[in-house]
């Protein structure tokens, strides 16, 4: 997910710097969908392993089609939902 979110310019030194803050919050959001039933299943090191392949294969696309980057970044995170979700 970092590679994705290295080519998208969003990760600056400041959001660098809070990363483990924001993982935490992360893993306990999902803790909460996981709870609410609004992902496909429970298994929580499934879902990063589908959230890791989909941006690593939206990156790879990126460095081969930059000026196609923006569309990308959106079908990337589309297609990332759409997997995990019900």
């Amino acid at each position: 997910m970092l590679r994705l979110l290295t080519v998208s310019d969003l990760l600056t030194p400041e959001t660098l710097a809070r990363t483990p803050e924001a993982l935490n919050q992360v893993d306990k959001m999902f803790d909460e969908a996981i709870k609410q039933s609004l992902f496909a299943t429970d298994c929580k090191t499934f879902i990063y392993a589908i959230i890791q392949n989909i941006a690593d294969a939206t990156s790879e696309q990126i460095v081969r089609h930059p000026e196609e980057k923006d569309k990308l970044l959106q079908l990337g995170f589309t297609m990332m939902w759409r997997a995990i979700t019900v």
